[in-house]
């Protein structure tokens, strides 16, 4: 027995076509929002066409949870809110805590995998190296805050009850699909506008991840379930680049002439010291303000920079797909 929550969703039809594959003559119950609009139709069809079981549910309020199966062999935690924009990430936090307490108990013969994100990493003091996979989470907007929330709750849950515990925090996901006013929907748009800031030496890199290539992994970790009672944690991620480098792809692909703007390294040094006190700002200003502060901040640093040797030597043979050749895949 495997549930999938999320998964009508940019990676959860995506994680839910491969599931099928690994695990043939698997039942699979996928949870899926009570809403409808252009993204959840269009993920419902999808599951439709792969004759999965569906059921409706909401995870803040619990509505609908009673009919998931109890004790499954594998949970892949997939819902979410990412809009870093809205206040309210309760789905983050409360919904998995609704979702736990719905199909416990687990034991060590059951594996969840929660996906987090790195973005609960945006206030680390050093960014001059990349993180591991060890790094002291330190949160500095709502959404970070609470996925540190849920890893949280979901980690002292394995602790108590022995079950088998992966997080998989994820980078910039990008591909096809992609909800609207998402990280390079926003991009595309820019350029379109020809806007200046597409054009400055933005310095800091930042981790990118195709999602057909995040749920290829996280079907294959699905089948390591770590040992019980302790998380195991990776961090998902392909390649690193500026922003500066990624506008550029996406000018020269519109077929628009890139001049960058070079602004001095002063700058940039204290754009990047301004990412500390930043979150003293966030319920002093709109969210929609806030949120593009805290964006820039994240780019004008490297702070979003993994290390990858432990996903890397876990699946040393991937063959992930690289934003210069699939770009085309965020401009549709």
């Amino acid at each position: 027995m495997i549930i999938v929550t999320g998964a009508s969703g940019f990676i959860g039809t995506r994680v839910a076509a491969r599931l099928i594959e690994q695990y043939p003559n698997t039942e699979i119950v996928c949870l899926i929002r009570d809403v409808t609009n252009k993204l959840e139709e269009g993920g419902r069809q999808v599951l439709g066409e792969l004759n999965l079981k569906t059921i409706e549910g909401d995870l803040i309020t619990g509505k609908g949870l009673d009919r998931l199966p109890r004790s499954p062999e594998l949970v892949i935690n997939l819902a979410a809110n990412t809009d870093t924009e809205n206040r309210d990430h309760s789905c983050n936090d409360v919904g998995l805590q609704n979702l736990f307490n719905a199909i416990r108990p687990l034991d060590a013969g059951a594996h969840f995998m929660q996906i987090s994100t790195t973005a609960l990493l945006a206030g680390r003091p050093n960014a001059k190296l990349p993180f591991r996979e060890d790094c002291e989470p330190q949160a500095t907007n709502e959404y970070g805050r609470s996925k540190l929330r849920g890893e949280q709750f979901i980690i002292k849950r394995a602790a108590e009850q022995k079950f088998c515990l992966t997080i998989c925090r994820l980078t910039t996901v990008w591909g096809t699909g992609a909800r609207e006013n998402s990280f390079f929907d926003v991009l595309r748009k820019k350029v379109l506008e020809k806007s200046v800031v597409t054009r400055l030496n933005w310095p800091g890199l930042t981790d990118l991840i195709h999602v057909d290539d995040v749920a290829e992994l996280i079907v294959k970790i699905s089948s390591r379930p770590a040992q019980p009672g302790i998380a195991n944690v990776f961090t998902l991620s392909t390649e690193a680049m500026t922003l500066a480098q990624i506008n550029q792809i996406i000018h020269e692909r519109l077929g628009f002439k890139y001049k960058q703007i070079n602004l001095p390294g002063v700058f940039w040094m204290l754009a990047a010291a301004f990412r500390h006190p930043i979150h003293s700002l966030e319920r002093l200003i709109p969210a929609r303000v806030y949120n593009s502060l805290w964006r820039a901040t994240l780019v004008a640093d490297s702070v979003i920079y993994a290390d990858r040797s432990k996903i890397n030597e876990a699946f040393p043979d991937r063959n992930s797909k690289k934003l210069r050749q699939f770009i085309d895949d965020v401009l549709k």
